[in-house]
């Protein structure tokens, strides 16, 4: 049997953080602390794999499970965000809220939440074919987390998605 864990990134800085754009923003202290607590919190699992989402806020969060074993992380490049837009949007909220009721919406440079969805769920059926047993980690984004699982289970909706905790 094959066990997947979704881990959600922990907090990073804040979007609009100088130096920083939405592929590398870090975490942030107390995201830092949490994806510490996390490797020692899940110490007692065995690991066959770590991957990741690319973007820096999600490796770093999986980073220490996977050093504590002598594992590398893998980026697989599937697993980064949602791109809702390429402009910052002052009704964010609505403008997600909008894309969960229509697969097929996205603004001009957005995806939509259907390739979103597409996308993930293909790069964790290539996980699965790899690992026919043990237990792989995959860390990610709350967004492509919610689609996959959505894929799996049509309760997931957006208000799974604004409640999942990170990491």
């Amino acid at each position: 049997m094959l066990r997947v864990l979704l881990v959600r990134h922990a907090e990073p800085v804040l979007p609009g953080t100088p130096g920083f754009d939405e592929f590398s923003r870090p975490l942030n202290e107390s995201g830092a602390r949490d994806a510490s607590e996390l490797a020692r919190a899940f110490q007692y699992l065995e690991l066959a794999a770590v991957y990741s989402s690319p973007m820096r806020r999600a490796l770093q969060t999986v980073e220490g499970l996977a050093v504590s074993r002598g594992l590398l992380v893998q980026a697989v490049d599937d697993f980064h965000e949602h791109t809702l837009s390429l402009e910052p949007i002052p009704t964010w909220r609505e403008v997600l809220e909008q894309s969960w009721t229509d697969f097929d919406f996205a603004l001009p440079g957005g995806e939509t939440m259907r390739s979103t969805q597409t996308r993930g769920f293909s790069a964790l059926e290539k996980l699965t074919r790899l690992h026919s047993s043990g237990t792989i980690v995959i860390g990610g984004h709350g967004t492509i987390f919610s689609l996959i699982l959505n894929r799996i289970e049509t309760g997931v909706d957006c208000a799974f998605h604004l409640a999942m905790p990170m990491p």
